[in-house]
């Protein structure tokens, strides 16, 4: 039986097939029940609105009239539809994510703030790692998406999100601090307190790019850490603006002439079919990025 509110996705069928038993193919329905249906909007407008023939229907007058607005209560029908669907998809929703700190710390959480804004019931399950854990977590499974360098997503699907430049970062008192920019040939021969960012690190590639070999003194997985350290003359660093930004203390950041960065994007493993609220959440990312 034709339930009452696709009564007009029933004529709509039939008149854009010219036909009741097609339109009953196409629907799943008996011919009998799709001409009940068209019946029953007839009734409820008080009009003949099809002429049946032997080889099939066509409008009468009065429906050539009345079918414009038949078709629009069958397109909000369907945008009804469609959005309940959504709805329900992202009621309860579970988005697992792998990402760094230097992302976590702020980016994400603003973007997580505007989602949840407007689809409340869905939860967020973060996992903190580096390009390489990260990696692996997608693999495996325990995260649908995770945030990467653009540049070490070979494996992976992915959606480019913004550029995250690396700046030099030197004790105050330090003999460089009072340039204007450093070249990776003067930081080479620092002592540096690099963050680790697992088997593949950007900060690695842009002194290997160059030709050059840093002193690495010590390998630090948290720039707050490591930000003490600069700050107490044990070494330098080299740090993401996306961190420096909100930076207030005594520790001097200088641009680099190379000017490396990394491209972050977020990824999944490719051939995966994300959860709906999953996607949306990718989706809002992109927009987000791609309007500032």
């Amino acid at each position: 039986m034709i339930p009452l509110a696709s009564k007009y996705q029933v004529l709509c069928q039939a008149v854009s097939h010219k036909s009741f038993t097609e339109a009953a193919k196409v629907l799943h329905h008996s011919q009998s029940a799709v001409s009940q249906a068209v019946k029953a909007v007839e009734q409820e407008v008080g009009l003949t609105l099809v002429l049946r023939k032997k080889d099939g229907i066509e409008l009468t007058s009065d429906g050539k009239k009345v079918y414009p607005y038949i078709q629009n209560i069958c397109d909000a029908e369907l945008a009804l539809a469609h959005k309940t669907f959504e709805m329900e998809q992202l009621q309860g929703g579970i988005v697992r994510i792998g990402t760094f700190p230097t992302v976590s710390c702020e980016a994400l959480a603003t973007l997580m703030k505007q989602f949840k804004a407007e689809h409340p019931s869905v939860r967020f399950v973060l996992y903190q790692g580096e390009y390489t854990s990260i990696a692996s977590m997608l693999q495996s499974g325990k995260v649908e998406i995770g945030f990467s360098h653009l540049g070490f997503c070979e494996e992976f699907e992915a959606v480019p999100l913004f550029r995250d430049p690396l700046a030099a970062v030197l004790p105050p008192e330090h003999s460089l601090a009072k340039q204007s920019e450093i070249t990776l040939e003067q930081f080479s021969t620092e002592p540096l307190i690099i963050l680790d960012e697992g088997k593949r690190s950007v900060i690695k590639d842009a002194f290997a790019n160059v030709s050059l070999s840093p002193w690495l003194e010590s390998r630090v997985y948290d720039c707050d850490t490591i930000m003490a350290m600069v700050e107490r003359g044990l070494g330098a660093s080299l740090l993401y603006r996306s961190y420096l930004k909100d930076y207030t203390g005594p520790a001097v950041d200088l641009p680099i002439r190379e000017r490396p960065e990394r491209h972050v994007a977020i990824t999944w493993k490719r051939g995966n079919v994300l959860s709906y609220a999953t996607r949306k959440f990718v989706d809002h990312m992109a927009d987000y990025y791609r309007t500032r």
